[in-house]
């Protein structure tokens, strides 16, 4: 049975998820109105449709709070994605790697490099029979990263809040 992931781990890959996830499409312009659900999948899909490859390098900083009090890490930030889905992210210090996690489009994985021996955890990226999707399973999924297309679920109704247009996605 596969061990639970670290806090380190779930920290870096809630980071990840974070980072990625901020990277959106252009934003609405004030005063120009509610979009329709048609108008923002048209938006997603001439951001992520061209994307096929991508290889990025940066700074990875996690931040979290729990009994110890709060905390800091950063680390280098390795991430390599290739259409139809393969993922690959891994976060080092001082060449030391600390997290090295992704998927194959269907399944995720997670090295956990600091158990002893090393270890290796995977599982369906969909959650499985049981539906319940791990950290992992976002942090390796191309569509969570904003890597392809977040299209609106049909006949999803699309709010403003604070100039932001919000819709439930797919």
């Amino acid at each position: 049975m596969p061990r639970a992931p670290g806090r380190s781990v779930r920290a870096a890959a809630a980071a990840l998820l974070s980072a990625l996830a901020a990277c959106a499409a252009t934003p609405p312009v004030p005063g120009a109105g509610v979009p329709s659900p048609e108008r923002i999948a048209g938006s997603e899909r001439a951001r992520a449709e061209p994307l096929r490859t991508l290889h990025a390098t940066g700074v990875a900083e996690i931040r979290w709070s729990d009994r110890d009090g709060a905390h800091f890490e950063q680390g280098d930030l390795d991430l390599r994605w290739a259409e139809p889905g393969g993922i690959a992210v891994s976060v080092s210090k001082f060449g030391d790697r600390h997290a090295w996690l992704g998927s194959d489009g269907r399944r995720w994985w997670r090295f956990d490099l600091k158990a002893r021996p090393p270890a290796v955890a995977s599982g369906p990226l969909d959650g499985g029979a049981g539906g319940a999707r791990p950290l992992e399973a976002f942090a390796a999924a191309p569509q969570a990263l904003g890597l392809r297309p977040l299209l609106p679920v049909p006949g999803a109704g699309v709010s403003l809040r604070d100039g932001l247009a919000w819709v439930e996605v797919q």
